[in-house]
């Protein structure tokens, strides 16, 4: 899924041995390629390799995502065959970039099975690539969240918010400025300063998720969100081993949520009155923003419906 905000259109690539879901992203000066990937296990890595190629074919920016069901040392500690190396050496000779989280992607159902990274991407003529996995569904394989910034500008929507992750923050930008430089003359400093500038940009635009939101923005506290996480992590526990306990501890913790989204609801709301006490016109526009549009139907006129407001009245006046 891409916003609408965004120009883009979609491109078909016919490829036998995998799936693949292609879009363009259009951009000045080069466009963006992006492509969700599946390789089923029973295909061939050479298959693969030609279906790869034909993706890349004649595409200044091209990301290519997904499930690749293939295990090398490069990226899985666990597992490395030929069909692994083929598809690594591929890489490696023509300069595609292979970028996988560090956790694993797929956790087996099987006990006596070793968790896997089988979910990476390759990229061509892009940077500044991270990889995280998300341990927030129920299934077993997990999603992973590439971020990376495009070296060209395109259209995006305005009704965004951008959440930076600030832990995440401290993190990049402590393993991207290793420690403090050497400075022997002005120009040494005005590297250092321009170079730790591009760095802190870099690490913010990494740790940013923007989000379309059409609604007022509702902050949910920390304590709660850590709640949230700790339910879906249960939730998880409890449909692999469907342990009696985990549910009713679900449950219970599910019952809390609630309750604090609530309470915190309501506490906003009373914050807003109490604003809107102070000042006459704050409740007008209270009111003007909780109000549902009125959608006024078109009316049927001479040569058809009728939409515009000015249209409308003079259509009254000519009845009337």
């Amino acid at each position: 899924m891409i916003k609408n905000s965004i120009r883009h259109h979609t491109i078909d690539i016919v490829t036998h041995g995998s799936e693949q879901t292609a879009i363009t992203i259009e951009g000045s000066p080069h466009n963006l390629t992006i492509c969700s990937f599946y390789k089923p296990p029973s295909a061939s890595t050479p298959g693969l390799i030609n279906d790869l190629l034909k993706i890349f074919r004649n595409r200044p920016r091209c990301f290519i995502l997904g499930d690749f069901n293939l295990k090398h040392k490069s990226w899985n500690p666990t597992g490395n065959g030929p069909g692994e190396t083929q598809l690594f050496n591929f890489a490696r000779n023509c300069g595609f970039c292979i970028s996988a989280p560090a956790e694993p992607s797929r956790i087996p159902h099987h006990h006596n099975a070793r968790p896997s990274v089988i979910h990476f991407s390759k990229s061509f003529c892009l940077s500044n690539i991270t990889a995280e996995t998300m341990f927030d569904l129920s299934i077993n394989h997990n999603p992973v969240l590439y971020t990376f910034t495009p070296d060209f500008s395109f259209s995006y929507s305005h009704n965004c918010t951008t959440f930076r992750n600030w832990n995440k923050f401290q993190l990049l930008l402590h393993f991207s400025v290793p420690g403090n430089p050497s400075i022997n003359n002005e120009d040494d400093i005005d590297f250092a300063v321009s170079n730790l500038t591009e760095k802190i940009h870099a690490s913010i635009n990494q740790s940013s998720i923007t989000k379309h939101i059409k609604h007022q923005i509702t902050f949910i506290p920390l304590s709660t969100r850590m709640k949230i996480r700790e339910k879906n992590r249960l939730r998880k526990l409890w449909q692999f081993c469907r342990y009696p306990p985990l549910k009713a501890e679900l449950n219970k913790l599910q019952k809390a949520i609630r309750k604090e989204l609530k309470t915190h609801k309501e506490h906003v709301w009373d914050e807003i009155l109490s604003d809107a006490n102070i000042d006459p016109n704050a409740i007008h526009k209270l009111i003007a923003r909780k109000r549902k549009p009125v959608i006024i139907p078109p009316l049927l006129g001479y040569h058809g419906l009728i939409y515009n407001i000015q249209d409308k009245a003079n259509l009254f006046m000519e009845v009337l």
